[in-house]
């Protein structure tokens, strides 16, 4: 992972409830070197808080495409 990935993760918590919680992390990638990794984690969670489902999803974005991205869901 450290040949693709600077290790220069940032992780935010969006929303974190009983049931559900949704993380977005970022990753620096090494080549290009404007790239980065995105990944959308969304968790699902049991009445007893034992996780029960979960998805990544996997997005390789130029910092023009993160600010379009931004800009999209602040317009929502």
């Amino acid at each position: 992972m450290s040949e693709t990935f600077n290790l220069n993760t940032r992780t935010t918590v969006v929303t974190d409830t009983p049931s559900f919680k949704m993380t977005i992390k970022v990753n620096d990638i090494k080549s290009p070197p404007n790239l980065k990794a995105i990944y959308f984690i969304r968790e699902e969670f049991d009445l007893k808080g034992e996780q029960i489902n979960s998805s990544t999803y996997e997005f390789f974005l130029t910092p023009d495409e993160l600010k379009s991205v931004a800009t999209a869901l602040a317009t929502v």
